[in-house]
């Protein structure tokens, strides 16, 4: 059997096993990925409180395993706020305001979209950053790319605001310096950030790239796609660490991460569809209006052949008499 063969035959297998036990496997899969947000939302706001117990988490992942899209956006934006009042009340209240604007104009159109947010959030924590302009790409919509700009914006803008925010309650005497305060802080100088514009241009360019390379009709056009794009990716944190001297990026790191996410990004995009593109056609057809034509790509689909083989046990002394008085009526039958 040839190595192909037989990868397509393990791919095969983990679809059916999935594809069996689906109604247990997705509610453990959201389960876990509610857990590890709900841990790294504790993390990243230091929050201490009753929410922080374990048995208080593992009742909110599992309400959460089973919520909508449009449910999961909106826990999760009562959550940070929730977390980040006992430390810094004045920064809570901002951010409850700039998510609830964020989920206004854009998570009510598009809620699966604006999970991306959360995503991009949770992987700039984790230093999984390099893979959200691939895999984003690879199983998301265009839009995707507004959701992972907006999560990059939060995590460069929140740690300055956070730091020209008074920490802890403030008292009633406090308030009108604290807005003054506010009002203080160089949003200018936020927007312009060289981390991070250099961050949204290279996502940007390396999304779209693998975007519109996947929809193009040519053979292995996702497999091009992911090659390209991390091509690009470590050659645009290359050019940016050579004309911005202030950016601190280790291209050895990078490289790696990029080829390790390319890899991963292949795996999945294996498991997700395997098309045959030997027996790929293209028809031509037309009606009253438009003359099209459409490619044919069949994937690839393996049915494992089961050989039964059936034992049949029988007494040689019966078959061997059997044969005989068989003869002898012959032989009695032509002598009549």
């Amino acid at each position: 059997m040839k190595s192909s063969e037989t990868l397509l035959i393990i791919r095969q297998n983990l679809i059916d096993l999935f594809k069996r036990y689906e109604v247990i496997l997705l509610p453990i899969l959201r389960f876990i990925m509610s857990l590890m947000g709900i841990h790294m939302l504790k993390e990243a706001t230091g929050y201490s409180g009753g929410l922080s117990h374990i048995c208080a988490m593992l009742a909110i992942a599992l309400i959460g395993s089973f919520v909508s899209a449009e449910g999961i956006v909106i826990g999760s934006i009562l959550l940070t706020v929730i977390f980040l009042i006992p430390s810094n009340f004045i920064l809570a209240i901002m951010l409850f305001l700039v998510l609830t604007m964020i989920y206004i104009l854009f998570g009510r159109l598009f809620p699966r979209e604006c999970i991306l947010v959360i995503v991009t959030l949770a992987a700039f924590s984790t230093h999984l950053e390099l893979m959200l302009s691939i895999g984003g790409a690879l199983f998301g919509s265009y839009v995707s790319i507004v959701a992972i700009i907006i999560g990059t914006m939060l995590w460069f803008m929140m740690p300055e605001i956070r730091a020209n925010m008074p920490s802890g309650n403030v008292d009633k005497g406090q308030i009108i310096d604290t807005i003054n305060q506010l009002f203080s802080i160089d949003f200018k100088g936020l927007l312009v950030n060289q981390n991070m514009m250099v961050t949204i241009i290279v996502f940007f360019i390396v999304f779209s790239t693998i975007y519109f390379i996947r929809k193009l009709s040519v053979d292995y056009g996702a497999y091009i796609a992911i090659t390209i794009g991390a091509a690009m990716n470590i050659i645009g944190f290359g050019l940016a660490s050579m004309f911005f001297m202030d950016l601190q990026i280790n291209m050895i790191e990078l490289i790696l991460k990029t080829v390790l996410f390319s890899v991963i990004a292949v795996v999945m995009q294996f498991f997700a569809i395997a098309l045959d593109y030997q027996r790929a056609e293209t028809v031509e057809f037309q009606d009253d209006d438009n003359y099209y034509y459409v490619k044919i790509v069949p994937k690839i689909k393996l049915h494992a052949k089961h050989k039964k083989v059936k034992k049949v046990y029988t007494d040689l002394s019966q078959t061997m008499s059997g044969k005989q008085r068989h003869i002898k009526e012959d032989d009695f039958t032509s002598g009549l």
